[in-house]
């Protein structure tokens, strides 16, 4: 904020011909330490005047519309396919990542989705929160 001095907060440029509006999609997935940043960046990216769409687990769909009042596509899932090892906190990163197999086909129709909206929503490029990344784009 300090190096901006006056520039911040960054404000759209609404009277310039040659300022639009970005059009991203937020893929906000996980758990709610995972989902919360990308809901945040969405709100801050609309009140500057672009129109974001997030993508998420069907278990938010009231939140981000309700009480963030953004626009939302659900992503396939209503919650992060775990296994009960993985909630009870008997598995190490390196299993889950290694387990891939027993929870990987969940994600294809959740990348189907992304490209579906990304298509849909003419996104001008994709934010995705740490579980997006390293699950749902893999296969998008």
């Amino acid at each position: 904020r300090e190096a901006l001095g006056e520039q911040w907060p960054p404000q759209a440029q609404a009277e310039s011909s040659s300022w639009r509006p970005l059009r991203p999609l937020i893929v906000a997935m996980g758990t709610r330490g995972d989902v919360e940043p990308g809901l945040r960046l969405a709100a801050a990216l609309r009140d500057r005047g672009h129109e974001p769409l997030v993508v998420s687990l069907s278990a938010y769909e009231a939140e981000v519309v309700g009480t963030w009042g953004l626009p939302f596509r659900p992503c396939g899932l209503d919650r992060i396919p775990m296994s009960e090892a993985y909630l009870e906190g008997q598995t190490r990163a390196d299993q889950v990542y290694a387990d891939r197999g027993w929870y990987g086909d969940a994600w294809v129709p959740v990348g189907r989705c992304m490209y579906e909206a990304a298509v849909q929503h003419k996104c001008d490029f994709i934010v995705a929160t740490s579980m997006g990344n390293t699950h749902a784009l893999d296969v998008a």
